[in-house]
């Protein structure tokens, strides 16, 4: 990474524009690595998901991924008006028309059921 810098810092003093632009691309790709591996960037075509519980006071806190799944089915059930098929329907037909526009990459990440944040 400083040696891409030092690099660029020449290049630009020389008005070697080419270089200078190709060792700032490389300090660019570096940096990008580096975020990546510390988890700080995710590629922009992937999804990551993850399940928490909003706690509200004297409100029980899941446990287990049982207790979980129940809390999860129920909050479902009320933004489904109790699972009303109609609503589910109306609900995967947005899904899909949106998934017409812009499709989900089949790398994107998303949790096996029954996994805890």
């Amino acid at each position: 990474m400083q040696e891409s810098q030092k690099i660029a810092a020449a290049a630009k003093l020389e008005k070697n524009w080419p270089a200078a632009t190709s060792a700032l691309r490389e300090a660019r790709s570096c940096l990008e690595l580096l975020g990546k591996l510390r988890g700080e960037l995710q590629q922009a075509d992937t999804v990551h998901l993850h399940k928490h519980a909003h706690l509200h006071a004297g409100a029980a806190v899941p446990t287990s991924a049982p207790e979980l799944e129940l809390e999860i089915a129920r909050r479902v059930s009320e933004v489904t008006d109790n699972f009303n098929p109609a609503e589910i329907a109306r609900l995967r037909a947005l899904v899909e028309a949106a998934e017409l526009v812009e499709p989900r990459s089949e790398s994107s990440s998303m949790p096996a059921a029954g996994m805890l944040p």
